[in-house]
């Protein structure tokens, strides 16, 4: 177990929580000769590193729940009163570190909703705004700003036009009920941006290809200049 501490062999999140656990006990019951303060720094080093090389496994995305909090595989983790506290900080560290690992993937996920634009735009307001159904799996992922506004609106108007109204549906749906405010306040500039952006885009047209850009456009853009 010394080896596969040392070099960060164990990277699953609860088989890493099962092994900090027995340090801790070994701590206790005198096998180490270091305190549990010490060890517990030890395990935080061990997350802080499988982060840094980009090999901790991230918080899954949507997940409101985490079962790992008190076992894993079946089993519940080997903890005594004397090693409570620094298993609960371990556990603190580990999850922070995980939502981070998720965040340092936002922008990977930003590319496949560019991309999903641009290929498969009528499959997008599943994937972005919340339904009650099907894979709404980025409805309260703060992702967008991290694509430009212009590449946005290209992709949304070089798709087919059957799948214009489905991106606008989808953007009035993933910020309504004050999700703007809460989950998605990270897009909130954004979100103004776009909606210059796509003004601009209204008045350098005329006639019948202005109005089609008019029909499309957010409701949300209204209530972001009311809120301005």
């Amino acid at each position: 177990m010394k080896k596969q501490f040392h070099d960060r062999a164990v990277t699953t999140p609860g088989e890493f929580l099962h092994i900090a656990a027995l340090r801790l006990m070994m701590v206790e019951q005198g096998f180490f000769s270091h305190t549990m303060e010490e060890e517990k720094y030890l395990c935080l080093e061990y997350i802080n590193d499988l982060l840094a090389a980009g090999r901790l496994p991230p918080k899954p995305l949507g997940s409101s729940f985490d079962r790992l909090s008190e076992s894993y595989d079946g089993y519940g983790y080997w903890v005594s009163d004397a090693t409570r506290l620094y298993f609960t900080e371990i556990y603190s560290h580990l999850d922070k570190a995980r939502q981070q690992a998720l965040k340092n993937a936002y922008p990977e996920y930003a590319k496949e909703v560019l991309h999903q634009l641009r290929e498969n735009p009528t499959s997008i307001f599943e994937r972005i705004s919340q339904t009650g159904s099907g894979n709404n799996e980025l409805a309260h992922v703060p992702i967008l700003h991290l694509i430009p506004v212009n590449s946005f609106i290209n992709a949304w108007l070089s798709g087919p036009r059957s799948g214009w109204r489905k991106i606008q549906m989808a953007l009035d749906n993933r910020y309504e009920n004050g999700r703007l405010e809460r989950f998605l306040i990270d897009e909130k500039t954004w979100l103004i941006d776009l909606e210059r952006e796509f003004n601009v885009r209204i008045h350098a047209l005329n006639g019948l290809d202005a109005f089609r850009l008019k029909r499309i456009k957010p409701k949300i853009f209204s209530e972001i200049e009311s809120i301005q």
